[in-house]
């Protein structure tokens, strides 16, 4: 099946908000997606963001990835 590009972007703008801190535990990201935390469609669009280093993970939270443009002044979960 070809990704699902809107529910890929939604995932990456749900993880660049500045509101979770530089990151979001995966069962919420889940929930603001409308699917299941361990559902195919959810982890297939959670590895395109992955290959394309738009997140990355950290136990069970998804982190803005290398290639992920942060808002400025976004708090980012990893030390520079």
């Amino acid at each position: 099946m070809p990704p699902d590009w809107p529910l890929i972007r939604a995932i990456e703008r749900a993880v660049a908000d500045p509101r979770w801190g530089g990151g979001i535990h995966r069962d919420h990201l889940a929930a603001l997606t409308g699917l299941e935390p361990y559902s195919r469609e959810f982890r297939d669009a959670l590895g395109v963001c992955y290959r394309m280093r738009r997140v990355d993970f950290c136990a069970d939270y998804v982190v803005p990835g290398r290639g992920s443009q942060m808002p400025p002044g976004a708090a980012h979960a990893r030390s520079a």
